[in-house]
């Protein structure tokens, strides 16, 4: 064995309580990488199965620019094409069902002798309703079946699980129109929970049972479930199967499609057939390669990569501050060893490569062990969230190769400060020298290092006004940068703490005077840096939640959503009447919500984000809607800013485009469609009543290629004759103030179930549900945040061990001299408090310069104007959190020296 391989692996286990600390804080560094990476793996990999059951294996799609339907005989001209090698029509309509499913439920007789008894149920959905082809649809869009089959013929239907297994959750709970159930063949009663929960599973919209079809002005039409078909990736409106003949006859639409897809010859090239076809499909024909189609989520999702990288650069430099704080205090410690070494020919390059080993071995075993870890928790996540990503774990090479070169190369840096300490060990010096002040020089030089990287931020925060120059620098170089920086100052404040806190603590322990300021004065390089490497999870949850507040307060509250909404694929003029005739009911605007690309949000090169361009009748619109005016601000501009919209040709912009591109009334957008640009002038600047996020929260039709953020507002008759559809998605409602939104939600449903309409909600829903979505991110970031603190705290326990293993000599000394047992278990406790209050001080200001500079992103990227509000309580928990983890580190070892004797201290060997 190599002598540099020998006296690292020496070092490592002459001290195996030390060694595991810093291997467990690099296998939990390793492990959430692993974790992360996996989910982000398998969360494209959803993304990619959904995308695929969206737009299929297709080359090229054609779709109707105005929204509305194409007619077959397309098919057979495209079918004729000699590029073509197969191509298939779809048609996509919103349609309600209802059926009656049986169920068992408490029986409510005292004295009946079974528990559970069997009823029949009435019940009522709406889905997403598909028609294809049987011969070729596998061919383009393999549908996953939990059970059964495809239909093959009219007369039968697939339904998605998720409708069956809401519907079982439904029929459970106290439901309405109940009665007992007549038919012979089921058992009528049974005895336990678990088995009337089963029951009433299989008795839903079961495998070879029927429900019916409902449309307006048509008799119900009977069809015959013969599958369970999986329910798509990241959620999405519950969706049924059937034949095109079948759903055309249900919903009068014979020799109609919404959309053919293309499977090309080999060699032939989508887009040459893309520019060579489009003149003869007219301006009503929207003809696409998938490519394009698809190509804003893939350039999304490089994004979600870049942070995750930098998450993973993050996550590893914390890891490797620990490293090189423990394996430096070994090199401290062991001065005279390795004075030893040089005296018997040792040369100063082994003594280096030896840290630099150990620093490796350290990362290399970290990997070892956390990547199962990291990926065996991903697992666990994933089953819990089963019905939102069915697809599971998905594995490739980087949950395993990313965390594992990380891991290594932490450890190698970790290694190189301790190597070049090492390395500058003279024989004569280490074999005298029993102690050595903290060098004032070094520590000045560290400090300017630090401030000057955080001051490059604060620079290029305050000069630089090119948003996508301003991301890239921050992301490659601000970032880490801010990182370090605060990391090098770690040792001034803990003097300056020391300097602060020392009297107080003093007292407050009853410590002998001076003592506890001494000690620490004597190592504030160890225990600065151990405060360092502990500021990053207080710094993470600084951040999330001050974020999180901003988000919330400043996006979220600010929105005023109309009292109800109704949307669907294409809402008719038959369900806009019932609408209207409903008498709670007071008001309504038809609302078309139109993807369309403006060019003005998110990284260019990693991102591509469209608008929403929300289309509605001027007059019920801005009467009905609560619009806060930004621009003009008075009312006679505002007035004379309606008239100019009516005119044509003109848009009122959210707040969120001024702020991310300084154009405002007076100024000119580009809004395109369907490869066709318009230009439209700016009338006015305000706030969005979130209609674009209540489209997106619905999502009634295939939106999720879209990813549309914010909004322009323009008239029906410019969607009409500019972008050429005049299709509705949405209704707004206001309703009376004495009637409720359970009530009206409940009516709503019941009037429009015959109509296509898809989803009914109301604005206090839709607002609660986005709280509860945010919540649900600060607790998922919370808890890697309070990850990161367990990590660190093993950072911190590491280096008490080694700074209690170093003076129990002194330790001896004082127990000798009278200390009791007590009074040293303080003296390290108080050590304990000073490197967490340092930690607190860091972690706190780098997590609020963290989010000010993420907030000018958030501005000049998205366009969102959020205010630095610190929340005063999260943060609190989070400095106790922080100060708790020290304290528990240092518990261990103030114990174990408090348990030896003096004599047991005095006989340890110095040096």
């Amino acid at each position: 064995m190599p002598v540099p391989l020998r006296l690292a692996t020496r070092t490592l286990l002459e001290r195996p309580s030390r060694s595991w600390l810093l291997l467990g804080a690099v296998a939990l560094s390793a492990a959430l990488i692993a974790c992360v990476a996996a989910a982000l793996t398998s969360v494209n990999r959803a993304v990619d199965v959904r995308l695929q059951e969206m737009i299929g294996r297709a080359d090229v799609l054609i779709k109707p620019a105005s929204g509305r339907s194409l007619d077959e005989t397309l098919l057979r001209t495209v079918r004729a094409w000699p590029e073509t090698q197969v191509a298939t029509g779809r048609l996509l309509e919103g349609l309600g069902f209802r059926a009656t499913i049986d169920a068992y439920l408490p029986d409510e007789n005292p004295l009946a002798t079974h528990p559970y008894r069997r009823v029949r149920i009435p019940v009522s959905f709406s889905a997403r309703a598909v028609g294809f082809e049987p011969l070729v649809e596998d061919r383009f869009r393999p549908l996953r079946l939990v059970a059964g089959r495809l239909p093959q013929k009219p007369g039968e239907i697939a339904i998605d699980v998720a409708a069956v297994e809401s519907l079982a959750r439904q029929a459970r709970r106290k439901p309405t129109g109940a009665s007992p159930n007549p038919e012979p063949g089921l058992l009528e009663a049974i005895t336990s929970e678990a088995a009337a929960e089963l029951a009433t599973q299989q008795g839903t919209l079961a495998l070879g049972s029927t429900l019916d079809a409902v449309r307006l002005f048509r008799a119900p039409t009977p069809l015959t479930i013969v599958g369970h078909a999986a329910s798509p990736p990241l959620g999405g409106r519950w969706q049924v199967y059937m034949t095109r003949e079948q759903l055309g006859a249900i919903t009068d639409n014979t020799g109609r499609l919404s959309q053919i897809d293309i499977l090309l010859q080999p060699g032939a090239d989508p887009e040459a057939l893309v520019q060579a076809r489009r003149p003869e499909m007219g301006d009503r024909v929207l003809l696409q390669t998938t490519a394009k189609v698809t190509g804003g989520v893939t350039a999304n999702m490089r994004a979600n990569q870049l942070g995750f990288y930098l998450a993973t650069t993050m996550a590893f430099l914390a890891a490797a501050f620990i490293i090189t704080t423990g394996l430096s205090t070994g090199v401290i410690e062991r001065q005279r060893q390795l004075a030893i070494l040089r005296c018997i020919g040792s040369s100063r390059a082994t003594l280096a490569w030896a840290q630099v080993l150990s620093g490796g071995l350290l990362g290399a075993a970290g990997a070892v062990v956390g990547v199962p870890l990291g990926l065996g928790v991903c697992a666990i996540i994933l089953y819990a969230a089963r019905e939102v990503i069915p697809t599971g774990l998905a594995l490739s090479s980087t949950p395993f190769l990313l965390p594992s070169a990380g891991a290594v190369v932490c450890g190698v840096l970790g290694g190189f400060y301790p190597a070049w300490a090492a390395s500058r060990v003279s024989p004569l010096q280490g074999l005298s020298v029993r102690a050595r002040p903290a060098q004032p020089r070094l520590m000045i030089w560290l400090s300017l290092a630090g401030v000057g990287a955080i001051l490059f931020n604060i620079v290029v925060f305050t000069t630089i006004r090119d948003a996508q120059l301003l991301f890239w620098i921050y992301a490659t170089t601000g970032l880490p940068l801010l990182f370090i920086g605060y990391f090098l100052l770690g040792p001034a404040v803990m003097r300056g703490a020391v300097a602060v806190l020392s009297g107080v603590l003093t007292r407050g322990l009853a410590l002998p005077p001076r003592l506890l300021g001494r000690t620490a004065q004597a190592t504030p390089y160890r225990l600065g840096f151990t405060a360092s490497a502990m500021m990053s999870g207080l710094a993470i949850m600084v951040a999330i939640w001050t974020q999180g507040r901003a988000v919330r307060d400043d996006w979220l509250e600010r929105m005023r959503f109309p009292d109800a909404f109704a949307a669907g694929l294409h809402v008719s003029p038959d369900a806009i009447e019932r609408i209207g005739a409903i008498p709670f009911v007071t008001d309504l605007c038809p609302i078309t919500i139109l993807p369309v690309e403006s060019q003005t949000f998110g990284v260019r090169a990693l991102q591509r984000y469209k608008s929403s361009f929300i289309a509605f009748e001027p007059e019920p619109f801005f009467r009905m809607t609560h619009l806060t005016w930004l621009q003009p601000a008075d009312e006679a501009g505002q007035q004379a800013a309606r008239e100019r919209l009516g005119r044509g040709g003109a848009v009122i912009v959210a707040r969120e485009f001024f702020a991310a591109s300084g154009i405002g009334v007076g100024g000119r957008i580009r809004l395109s469609h369907a490869d066709r640009e318009h230009e439209f002038e700016i009338v006015g600047v305000v706030t969005s009543p979130g209609l674009e996020v209540v489209g997106s929260f619905f999502e009634t039709a295939d939106q999720f290629a879209d990813q549309a953020i914010h909004a322009v507002f323009g008239t029906r008759a410019d969607l009409r004759d500019r972008f050429g559809s005049d299709a509705v998605n949405m209704i707004q409602m206001d309703l009376a103030d004495d009637v409720s939104d359970d009530e009206a939600i409940a009516t709503l449903r019941g009037v429009l179930l015959e109509t296509g309409v898809l989803e009914v909600g109301s604005g206090r829903s839709v607002k609660q549900d986005l709280h509860t979505i945010v919540r649900g991110s600060l607790l998922v970031m919370t808890s890697i945040a309070l990850f990161a603190l367990v990590k660190a705290s093993l950072g911190v326990a590491n280096i008490i061990i080694a700074g209690v293993h170093t003076r129990r000599f002194e330790f001896g000394v004082l127990r000798a001299v009278g200390a009791s047992r007590g009074m040293l278990v303080r003296l390290i406790l108080a050590e304990g408090v000073l490197v967490g209050v340092v930690a607190i001080v860091l972690g706190t200001i780098l997590g609020l310069q963290g989010v000010a500079q993420g907030q000018v992103l958030d501005r000049m990227l998205l366009g969102l104007e959020l205010t630095l509000r610190p929340p005063l309580m999260p943060i609190l928990i989070g400095w106790a959190a922080v100060l708790g983890a020290c304290l528990l580190a240092a518990l261990p070892p103030a114990l174990g020296i408090a348990r030896q004797g003096p004599r047991e201290l005095l006989a340890t060997p110095r040096g």
